[in-house]
């Protein structure tokens, strides 16, 4: 099977790495936190995902 360019970008876009878990952060946790490093480094690097009916 040939993928065509687009095929193949949309097929490397939806790889994701296994050894990475979801994080659950309330609001309040996640403004006010500053005890847990992995919530500080995300802040600055991570990214913010909504789920969907919140916010």
């Amino acid at each position: 099977m040939v993928l065509s360019e687009s095929q193949s970008e949309e097929k490397q876009h939806l790889k994701s790495d296994v050894r990475i878990e979801p994080v659950g952060v309330g609001l309040r946790q996640w403004e006010e936190d500053d005890r847990i490093p992995l919530i500080d480094i995300v802040r600055r690097e991570g990214q913010i995902i909504y789920l969907e009916g919140t916010l």
